[in-house]
């Protein structure tokens, strides 16, 4: 039989070698495309814009870029919103965002569905919604746009793995 110090000593050795041993395991229905590698393939896709600078699964420092897109004849700010932690990477929880309020509510770009790409720009329907004071979606003025963008504003794509929405 063993003595206490001996099973506390066993046991602390197993418990150090289960945890050791063990494996998280992350998750991610993101793939991430670099702008010189988007082609036509990536037609009718649901995808983000990462614009000007590669802000994706970047831990150590994050990179909030901005883009001015017109929106309802107006010339509005968009932070982009990346949640991503290196491990976890989910498409719905990427947006950009007004950087103001606009005639009270915030706007957010939640996905664009990829439409044409061309070799200096992308032709996208962008998903944009509007919040009110409370934070809650204003769903009959949310809506879909066409936009088109400059290959040289864009580093690159994030493009929803799992096309079931």
């Amino acid at each position: 039989m063993l003595a206490p110090m001996q099973r506390t000593v066993i046991t602390t050795i197993l418990l150090l070698t289960v945890c050791t041993c063990s494996v998280g395991q992350d998750g991610s229905d993101i793939r991430y495309f670099k702008i010189e590698d988007v082609d036509n393939s990536l037609n009718g896709q649901y995808a983000h814009i990462d614009f000007y600078r590669w802000s994706f699964r970047s831990r150590i420092s994050r990179i909030i870029d901005t883009v001015t897109i017109i929106v309802d004849n107006k010339r509005i700010i968009f932070t982009e919103k990346r949640t991503d932690d290196g491990f976890n990477n989910w498409f719905n929880q990427q947006y950009l965002q007004s950087e103001k309020r606009v005639d009270g509510q915030i706007i957010r770009i939640t996905k664009s569905k990829i439409e044409n790409i061309t070799s200096d720009s992308l032709f996208i329907t962008s998903y944009i919604e509007y919040f009110d004071l409370k934070g809650e979606l204003i769903v009959e003025k949310s809506r879909r746009e066409g936009f088109k963008f400059s290959r040289k504003i864009i580093a690159g794509l994030l493009i929803k793995a799992s096309q079931r929405d």
